[in-house]
């Protein structure tokens, strides 16, 4: 996730300098080589990823929770 948001804040930078008039969502739209379907797939697999940590953490918490009134 890190990762990608490195190099999706850096090329829009990047992109945004070298031709100032261009919207942000040209910009986005030019990330992965202008690739629609690789763009798209790297954000679903990285949401899907954060939604599992995000429940794992939840679960984790909760479990904690019940050991600590045993």
């Amino acid at each position: 996730m890190l990762g990608l948001l490195l190099y999706k804040g850096l090329e829009i930078v990047y992109i945004c300098s070298i031709e100032m008039p261009r919207s942000l969502s040209e910009a986005d739209q030019a990330l992965f080589l202008g690739s629609h379907v690789l763009r798209e797939s790297l954000y679903g697999l990285v949401h899907l990823v954060m939604g599992i940590g995000l429940i794992w953490y939840v679960v984790i918490l909760l479990l904690s929770k019940q050991v600590k009134k045993s």
